[in-house]
C-alpha cells in the first residue's frame, strides 16, 4: 500500500510517519486495533512526517530498506516522486500497471487515489469506482467509505482511519466499523453516522461491545451517556418482593401450625373433661 507520494512494502505506510505496530494514524497513540484522527499507534501503519526502522522510509529520505523515495533513484523495488520505475509502485503524477498508482494518475491496479477513476478495488478522493471502496464525497456499499481521505485496502488514512470494515467521516454504512475522530478498543467507532453494526462509538472510548453517541443503531446494546443493557439480574425491587413473599409464606405457615395446635388442645381438653365425668 502506498498513499500520497509514499511507499511501503509493509502493510501500510502513510504520509511520512513511522510505526512498529499495526496501526499508526495521525499523530496520536492507541493500543487498540484502530487509531483514529491524528493519533499514533504501534501498528503497521506509519503516518505523518517521520522515518521508520521498518521496511518503509518515506518522504525525502534515503533508507537502507527496500524503499528510496522523493527525487532519488534506488535499486530498491520502489522509486517514487516524480520518477519512473519498473518496480511495483510508481507514485506521484505517473502511471503504472503496478499494484498501486497514486496521485493524479489512472491505473487498473488495486488502488487508485486522487482525482482518478479506476475499476480497481479502491478508488479514493473525488473519484468513482465500481470497486469495493469509493471514497471522498461518494457513496459506496463497500466496506470502507471515507470522506476526503485516502485508503488502500484495509486502511484509509487522512484525517480518518479505517481497517477493513470501517466507514469514516459523516457517512453511513452497514459495515462493521465506523470511525471518526474517536478511539475505541471495541470493534466499531461511529461519529454522527448511522450504522446497523454491533458496535458504534462516537468520540468516546469504550471497552464494551457497543457504544453509541449521536447515532442510531440496531445493535443489541446502545450506550450514549447512559448505562448499557446489562445481563438479567436480580434487582433490588425483585429482592424486596421475594423477601416479602417469603415473609408472608412463613407467617401463614406459622399461623396454620398455631391454629392446628390450638384445635388439638381444645379437642384434648374436651375429651379429658368427658372422661372425668364418666
Amino acid at each position: 500500500i502506498i498513499i500520497a507520494n509514499s511507499v511501503a512494502k509493509a502493510d501500510i505506510v502513510i504520509a511520512n510517519s513511522v510505526a512498529k505496530a499495526d496501526i499508526i494514524i495521525a499523530n496520536s497513540v492507541a493500543k487498540a486495533a484502530i487509531i483514529i484522527a491524528n493519533s499514533v499507534a504501534q501498528a503497521a501503519i506509519i503516518i505523518a512526517n517521520s522515518v521508520a526502522k521498518a521496511d518503509i522510509i518515506i518522504a525525502n529520505s534515503v533508507a537502507k530498506a527496500d524503499i528510496v523515495i522523493a527525487n532519488s533513484v534506488a535499486k530498491a523495488d520502489i522509486i517514487i516522486a516524480n520518477s519512473v520505475a519498473k518496480a511495483d509502485i510508481v507514485i506521484a503524477n505517473s502511471v503504472a500497471k503496478a499494484d498501486i498508482i497514486i496521485a493524479n494518475s489512472v491505473a487498473m491496479a488495486d488502488i487508485i487515489i486522487a482525482n482518478s477513476v479506476a475499476k480497481a478495488d479502491i478508488i479514493i478522493a473525488n473519484s468513482v469506482a465500481r470497486a469495493d471502496i469509493i471514497i471522498a464525497n461518494s457513496v459506496a456499499k463497500a466496506d470502507i467509505i471515507i470522506a476526503n481521505s485516502v485508503a488502500t485496502a484495509d486502511i484509509i488514512i487522512a484525517n480518518s482511519v479505517a481497517m477493513a470494515d470501517i466507514i469514516i467521516a459523516n457517512s453511513v454504512a452497514k459495515a462493521d466499523i465506523i470511525i471518526a475522530n474517536s478511539v475505541a478498543m471495541a470493534d466499531i467507532i461511529i461519529a454522527n453516522s448511522v450504522a446497523k453494526a454491533d458496535i458504534i462509538i462516537a468520540n468516546r472510548v469504550a471497552k464494551a461491545d457497543i457504544i453509541i453517541a449521536n447515532s442510531v443503531a440496531m445493535a443489541d446494546i446502545i450506550i450514549a451517556n447512559s448505562v448499557a443493557k446489562a445481563d438479567t439480574s436480580f434487582t433490588f425491587e425483585c429482592f424486596r418482593v421475594f423477601h416479602l413473599f417469603i415473609f408472608l409464606y412463613l407467617s401463614l405457615f406459622i399461623y396454620m401450625i398455631s391454629l392446628t395446635l390450638m384445635t388439638t388442645i381444645q379437642v384434648l381438653g374436651v375429651l379429658i373433661f368427658f372422661a372425668h365425668i364418666n
